[in-house]
């Protein structure tokens, strides 16, 4: 690599999700900054309110700006392209709620918001913390249906509850670690026989590289 910088090209994708230790520990924030092979060429993606310092030095940068109303519709259309009336209900209802029409400008938020339509019987939150309530519903509904768990609306049965409980008790304290990243050895630990749901529920992808679920 140092014979052949100018034709090499690290791509680091989520800066923000690298732990502090792994910042202490590793040479990646000196890559970036040109401390280390300097000449070679260095992709960083992360969120933009992450890493500020870091990407400090980088010679360009460049900002996903989201979804506009034209493309945040299209997407709706496409997702109830069975059922076009709702559709047209739904993109109706978005650009008469300010709040609602700036969330769905991420295109993640764009498909929750038809999930939660889709299963909230065409009801929608009115801000995006009630969006996640509700999106956290509808991941648990339908985990109960695929695997036959009976539950009634919301009401769902103590074993789902207390996996949900899990689920919320890992992601504060993820949040107060500023941690995205959780061994799955510890969470088998600290939870027992839930864990299997938590990690099935749907809310939690896996990185197989490092055995961590994020």
């Amino acid at each position: 690599i140092k014979q052949n910088q100018d034709e090499v090209l690290f791509i680091l994708d989520g800066l923000d999700e690298l732990s502090q230790r792994a910042r202490e520990t590793t040479d990646v924030v000196d890559l970036i900054q040109g401390k280390i092979l300097r000449n070679c060429h260095v992709l960083v993606t992360s969120r933009p309110y992450h890493c500020v310092e870091d990407l400090g030095k980088c010679h360009k940068f460049y900002k996903i700006v989201g979804y506009t109303k034209e493309n945040s519709t299209e997407s709706i259309k496409k997702y109830f392209r069975k059922t076009p009336e709702s559709a047209t209900m739904l993109v109706k209802q978005l650009r008469s709620n300010r709040s609602l029409s700036e969330i769905v400008v991420n295109p993640l938020n764009n498909v929750l918001i038809c999930v939660v339509w889709e299963d909230c019987k065409e009801e929608l939150p009115v801000s995006k913390a009630e969006l996640y309530q509700m999106i956290v519903h509808s991941v648990a509904r339908r985990f109960c249906i695929k695997n036959d768990i009976p539950f009634d609306g919301d009401r769902f049965p103590p074993n789902i509850e207390s996996t949900l409980r899990g689920l919320g008790k890992l992601s504060w304290e993820g949040l107060q670690q500023d941690q995205l990243q959780f061994n799955i050895n510890d969470i088998r630990e600290e939870n027992g026989v839930k864990a299997n749901d938590m990690f099935n529920m749907g809310l939690l992808t896996r990185d197989y590289s490092f055995s961590r679920i994020k």
